[in-house]
């Protein structure tokens, strides 16, 4: 039997009268908090990595929504779009930072950039898979955010501004690194400035070859902030920034073993890592969980490599079905959520849908999935 129109007014006044009532924190909200803070923004497949681990999907954006909607908000939804799809992120609002800060002593101050760009948003989801991954491995262990091995700082909270002399200019000039994120493993004492590669722009590493942001430039920027004397005789940027002395190392994540093993073959070829106290490595997304888990002294995550796509029982045209039946829901979820934005008078009445909390999961092996059917 369908629902009246008597009940379904009914219904959407009790979700108007729950979603005004002020949230009662719990402690896994507080947690996100903490979250949220350190490391930016995050997917809704990330928080319920870290926040609900086992759960069912619902659970996470059920409270999300909670937390965003009602009379006390504190998370925002970001909407952004990638090449192929719509895409949501979730921050911290003020209200939130109070909270985590309360929560977490040494929660770090709200950023200053207010709406992120689509691109900056859709990179820092892919690098924040390593600090999700070192978070999840403390939260298997039982250890309070006071207790982590390692400190995890976002880019905005790590700027390391320098001089070096220019040459056309006939005088200094003033520089600034931004990494993506600056990992420090407090046992180990070593500072990893993390930078994470799309593969979109150039190496470099080619006499006459020029690029922006190319590599080559980042390797050797950083080189001359840790390693070359801030003045005649003096200490370097480095020690003047961190006066603690560790060791100082530049990883480059990248997306390809090709390009993990050209960066590998120039710094082997150079004389970078014969600065004292300075390293510089290079790894693909898939290897850097695990390795910077290890470092810390945490479990990592399993190693085992991925079964590939191509399962057997299954036809070209099947797993073609499957591919296209995952674009298609998706870009309906998409357009529904871009209808609500367009009439937000008609978005009150009815729950907005979320994308799957597994959907970045899903999102990958559809990718693998799609390289077979070409």
């Amino acid at each position: 039997m369908g629902v009246t129109a008597e009940e379904l007014v009914e219904q959407l006044e009790k979700h108007r009268e729950n979603e005004s009532r002020p949230v009662v924190l719990t402690g896994r909200d507080r947690e996100l908090f903490v979250h949220l803070a350190i490391s930016r923004y995050l997917t809704l497949e990330q928080i319920g990595r870290l926040i609900f681990p086992g759960k069912t999907a619902s659970i996470a954006p059920r409270r999300l929504r909670r937390l965003a909607n009602g009379k006390y908000q504190y998370v925002r939804r970001l909407p952004f779009r990638t090449k192929d799809r719509m895409a949501l992120a979730w921050t911290l609002k003020p209200l939130g930072y109070l909270v985590a800060r309360n929560h977490f002593h040494a929660t770090p101050e709200p950023p200053a950039l207010e709406l992120p760009s689509a691109e900056f948003l859709e990179h820092d989801m892919l690098l924040n898979e390593l600090y999700v991954s070192l978070a999840a491995a403390a939260k298997q262990k039982k250890l309070p955010f006071d207790r982590w091995p390692f400190r995890w700082l976002a880019s905005d909270s790590a700027r390391l501004p320098w001089t070096e002399f220019d040459r056309e200019a006939n005088s200094p000039a003033s520089r600034l690194i931004c990494p993506d994120a600056t990992l420090e493993l407090l046992q180990a004492q070593r500072r990893v400035f993390i930078e994470l590669e799309t593969g979109t722009h150039t190496l470099g590493f080619r006499d006459g070859v020029a690029g922006r942001n190319a590599t080559k430039t980042k390797i050797e920027r950083y080189a001359s902030f840790i390693a070359a004397p801030a003045s005649s005789g003096g200490e370097s940027f480095y020690l003047q920034t961190f006066p603690d002395g560790w060791h100082a190392e530049l990883l480059f994540v990248v997306p390809s073993a090709a390009r993990r093993s050209a960066i590998k073959e120039f710094v082997a070829n150079g004389s970078v890592n014969d600065a004292p106290r300075f390293t510089v490595r290079a790894m693909t997304a898939d290897e850097a969980p695990a390795d910077l888990c290890r470092a810390a002294q945490l479990m990592a995550p399993s190693a085992t490599p991925a079964p590939r796509v191509a399962a057997p029982g299954l036809s070209r045209d099947e797993i073609r079905a499957l591919y296209d039946f995952y674009n298609a829901a998706i870009a309906g979820i998409a357009a529904v959520r871009q209808f609500a934005k367009s009439h937000p008078h008609l978005a009150t009445q009815l729950p907005v849908p979320e994308y799957p909390a597994n959907h970045e999961v899903v999102k990958r092996l559809c990718a693998r999935i799609g390289g077979v059917t070409r």
